[in-house]
C-alpha cells in the first residue's frame, strides 16, 4: 500500500495486474485462460546488425506475417548509450514442454533456456525471410523473454467496497495495443463516477456499468485478432493487394477498440 499502514478504508482499488489477488473477491468465476501461443520478445544494440549502426532495419516499423503468427521490428532508444537498439516481437508457437502442467507463466528476460531458444530458431528459419531471421538470431539468450497470451472476462468490475482496474479486470491480448490505454480509461472513469455520485455504492455501480462491458469487449476483440493473425492466419504470399485490404477490413469491421468513441 505504498508505505501506508493498515487501516480502514471506504474503497479498495484492485490494480494489481493480471495475477490480481483482488479479482477472485470481486469476480470469483473469472479464469485466466492460456490462448495456446506466446509473444517472443528481444532486442540488441543496433550496431550488432549486419550493417552496423547504419542498418536499414532501423528506418521503419516492419511487420512480417507467416502461417501461425507474425513479427514486428522497430528501433528503440538505448538507455545505456546515445544510440539505438533493434527491437522485435514475434507472436507464435512456444515449446509444449514450456508449460507441462498447463499453467502458462511468463519467462522473464534472462531466463529463457537454450532448449526454448532452439524452438524459436527453428521457427524463424522456417517462417521468416533471411533478413528478419538474422535479426532475431543476433539477439543473445539473455536478451530474450516469452509472454504467454491470456484471455479473461469478468462478471463485474465492482463488488461491495472493491473495484478492479487495468489487467486486474478483463485481460485482452496485446494485439489490441490497449493495455495501458484501458488502465487509463479505467482511472478516468473512476474519477468521473466519484465526482458524479453522492455515495460510494452509487459511484461503484456506475463504474461497473461503464467499464465491465468495455473491458470484456476488448478481451473478445483480442481473441478475434488472435484468430485472424495467429491461430487462423492467412496464406500471406497468396494474397493480392485487394485480398489483403479485405482481410484487414475483416480484422476490425464491427469491432470496437479502446481507441474508438464509446
Amino acid at each position: 500500500m505504498n508505505g501506508r499502514s493498515a487501516g480502514r478504508y471506504a474503497v479498495a482499488v484492485g490494480a494489481d495486474g493480471y495475477r490480481s489477488t483482488v479479482r477472485p473477491a470481486v469476480a470469483p468465476e473469472a479464469a485466466v485462460r492460456y490462448a495456446g501461443y506466446g509473444l517472443w520478445r528481444g532486442d540488441h544494440p543496433a550496431d550488432r546488425g549486419a550493417d552496423g549502426p547504419r542498418s536499414p532495419l532501423l528506418d521503419d516499423f516492419v511487420a512480417v506475417g507467416f502461417r501461425g503468427g507474425h513479427a514486428v521490428f522497430y528501433r528503440i532508444p538505448d538507455a545505456g548509450s546515445d544510440g539505438y537498439r533493434q527491437n522485435w516481437a514475434l507472436y507464435g508457437s512456444v515449446p509444449d514442454a514450456l508449460y507441462p502442467d498447463g499453467k502458462a507463466a511468463p519467462v522473464p528476460r534472462g531466463q529463457v533456456t537454450g532448449t526454448a531458444a532452439a524452438h524459436l530458431h527453428e521457427l524463424i528459419a522456417r517462417e521468416l525471410p533471411p533478413t528478419w531471421a538474422d535479426t532475431v538470431r543476433r539477439t543473445e539468450l539473455h536478451e530474450l523473454s516469452i509472454n504467454p497470451m491470456y484471455d479473461t472476462t469478468v462478471s463485474r468490475y465492482a463488488k461491495g467496497p472493491l473495484l478492479l482496474a487495468g489487467d486486474a479486470g478483463a485481460i485482452a491480448r496485446p494485439h489490441t495495443g490497449a493495455g495501458a490505454v484501458k488502465a487509463i480509461q479505467d482511472a478516468c472513469a473512476l474519477e468521473r463516477v466519484c465526482q458524479a455520485g453522492e455515495t460510494w455504492p452509487e459511484a461503484l455501480a456506475a463504474f461497473d456499468a461503464e467499464r465491465r462491458g468495455a473491458g470484456n469487449a476488448l478481451t473478445e476483440l483480442g481473441k478475434h485478432l488472435g484468430r485472424m493473425r495467429v491461430e487462423d492466419s492467412p496464406d500471406w504470399p497468396a494474397l493480392t493487394p485487394d485480398d489483403f485490404a479485405s482481410w484487414l477490413h475483416a480484422n476490425t469491421h464491427g469491432w470496437q477498440s479502446a481507441y474508438d468513441p464509446a
